[in-house]
């Protein structure tokens, strides 16, 4: 074979190595986090006794009740948080929370809703500040409704309602009423199967088909 000859063959050789190179897909699974925006949400739980509710006796005047596709809930909303009551009063009133679902979903500790578009990085396109009780503590106690948020002063439509006594989110997360009736219907949600770990979604989406004030 002539040098020239041998030469092209190398030549093509490589090229062919390089291309296979180039094809090979990655089977790795990268970042499962979309940076794009950044999710209202809470801290990742922590182990925790289910507890019991010791708020029953916060005065709560005015009432809600979520329609969900699992049931009614009913929660109370406390008179000393008037900010935030008072935009989950007007949200409710509005038809906001028709037909949005419980998006993210934690077994033995808490069930959030409240995003239009499900994915957590939803709002009304507005953010209330943070507001705590000054006359007592602020206890995110098994089946009170609490601020979800992404940092100081971040709250708008998302909340959550805890499974379990989750006093280590005291400081950040206000919580503005309690579960009167239906707490089996929220247990029966933190129950559902999730897609991943991740997002925590329901593998059924759990619906707040309407609210309304009582």
């Amino acid at each position: 074979m002539s040098r020239e000859k041998l030469a092209v063959f190398v030549l093509i050789a490589l090229c062919a190595t390089l291309l296979a190179a180039g094809c090979t897909t990655s089977t790795g699974t990268g970042s499962a986090t979309p940076t794009a925006t950044k999710a209202v949400t809470t801290p990742t739980p922590t182990a925790a006794p289910a507890g019991t509710n010791t708020t029953t006796a916060i005065p709560a005047s005015k009432q809600a009740v979520l329609h969900t596709t699992k049931g009614d809930i009913t929660i109370a909303l406390y008179d000393d948080m008037p900010v935030t009551t008072g935009n989950f009063e007007k949200l409710v009133r509005q038809g906001f929370y028709s037909n949005v679902t419980f998006h993210r979903v934690i077994d033995k500790f808490m069930i959030q809703g409240g995003d239009p578009t499900g994915t957590g990085s939803g709002n009304p396109g507005f953010t209330i500040k943070d507001e705590f009780p000054t006359a007592r503590q602020n206890r995110n106690d098994r089946g009170t409704i609490a601020m979800a948020n992404a940092g100081p002063n971040t709250g708008s439509s998302q909340f959550f309602i805890n499974l379990v006594n989750n006093n280590y989110l005291d400081t950040k997360h206000p919580v503005f009423g309690r579960v009167v009736k239906g707490m089996d219907v929220v247990d029966a949600i933190g129950k559902v199967p999730v897609v991943d770990t991740v997002y925590n979604r329901p593998v059924t989406p759990v619906v707040i088909t309407s609210a309304e004030m009582l």
